[in-house]
């Protein structure tokens, strides 16, 4: 109720997703208030499900959560520590999330509000549980630990040039553009 928006509110915890399948490299990201147990991204083979068979999961957590890693992978089965730190300081808060997907090489960068926390490499990270698993079937966003999930601004898309970059390029162009004309 109150997805047309892009606003999600749902009592206790779930998952969902939405079919993908257009790119090989991309961004998922969205807003959505930290649970006391964990906010997660999955990306894999079937829809709406950390569990689902083909399926990767990234957990994220508070900074020093007392049970689990801070951001962790899971693959149905097996959550490992990535080893990277969260930055989240509580839960019932706002944050961004957001994770590049990088199919062809099994890597994962994940972002907190719009810090890079590390890149993931699938073939190594927990002995290579992980390696080969990552496809773009579905996309989707989920949660735990409290009694109501709020998100908002989820998106899936292509990645972006940084914005410095787009206008050097620009501003190189007219130059040669402008230097030929002489």
């Amino acid at each position: 109720a109150g997805s047309v928006d892009g606003f999600t509110q749902r009592g206790g915890g779930g998952d969902w997703s939405i079919p993908y399948g257009l790119r090989s490299e991309f961004v998922v990201q969205s807003d959505f208030i930290q649970l006391t147990d964990r906010v997660d991204f999955t990306i894999g083979a079937t829809s709406g499900n950390i569990f689902g068979a083909g399926n990767l999961s990234i957990f994220f957590r508070t900074t020093g959560h007392p049970s689990f890693p801070e951001i962790g992978i899971f693959n149905g089965a097996l959550e490992t520590n990535t080893g990277l730190t969260s930055g989240i300081l509580g839960a019932n808060a706002w944050n961004n999330y957001a994770l590049r997907i990088d199919v062809p090489n099994d890597l994962i960068e994940v972002y907190v509000n719009e810090v890079s926390r590390g890149v993931i490499d699938l073939n190594t990270i927990g002995g290579g549980a992980y390696d080969n698993i990552l496809n773009n079937g579905f996309v989707g966003i989920g949660g735990a630990g409290d009694d109501r999930l709020w998100s908002d601004n989820f998106q899936v898309g292509g990645l972006v040039p940084e914005p410095s970059t787009a206008l050097l390029g620009l501003l190189g162009l007219g130059f040669l553009l402008r230097r030929s004309r002489r």
